[in-house]
């Protein structure tokens, strides 16, 4: 089992980079989509993902609760999350790090390959805003616990991976 940690800013070619890594571990990986269609921008957004990623993955949509089909799936799956900022944006604060803590725990007794998907949001200056202060700082908690975890962490840039940790 191991942990794959991919961060990077909007559209810095992290989710392609991810979909490549998966379908190398793989010849059919799944894929755990937490994202809503909750305007017009990210249904072009998700119909875009759906699009390129095309029938090599099984998608499972896990907006809601990925750690179901983490305990579910056959043992030593390799498996997508993409992406943790978007599954953050629906969920209590205050229970996410309890929820990604169960997350690991079942990648790890399932021996799952798992890659996760980030925004890195946290290089900004802070805002104004409580609420959206709150979720950077939990994001960035968030990631500290995936990280801590990790084999693998790669951060993207124009599509150019900087490899933090690397597996051996």
């Amino acid at each position: 089992m191991s942990i794959h940690f991919i961060s990077g800013g909007a559209r810095s070619g992290k989710s392609r980079y991810a979909e490549a890594w998966a379908a190398s571990l793989a010849p059919s990986p799944y894929y755990l989509a937490t994202s809503r269609p909750g305007d017009a921008e990210m249904a072009a957004r998700i119909a875009h993902h759906q699009t390129s990623r095309g029938s090599l993955f099984y998608t499972i949509e896990a907006a809601s609760y990925p750690v179901v089909p983490l305990r579910h799936l056959p043992p030593r799956s390799v498996i997508l999350l993409d992406c943790l900022t978007v599954w953050l944006a629906g969920r209590r604060l205050d229970q996410a790090a309890d929820e990604v803590k169960m997350w690991l725990a079942a990648a790890a007794g399932r021996q799952h390959e798992l890659l996760i998907v980030s925004n890195d949001i946290n290089e900004e200056l802070l805002p104004e805003s409580e609420e959206v202060h709150a979720y950077m700082q939990t994001l960035a908690s968030l990631h500290r616990q995936i990280i801590h975890e990790a084999a693998s962490v790669a951060q993207l840039r124009a599509g150019i991976p900087t490899y933090w940790r690397r597996e051996a």
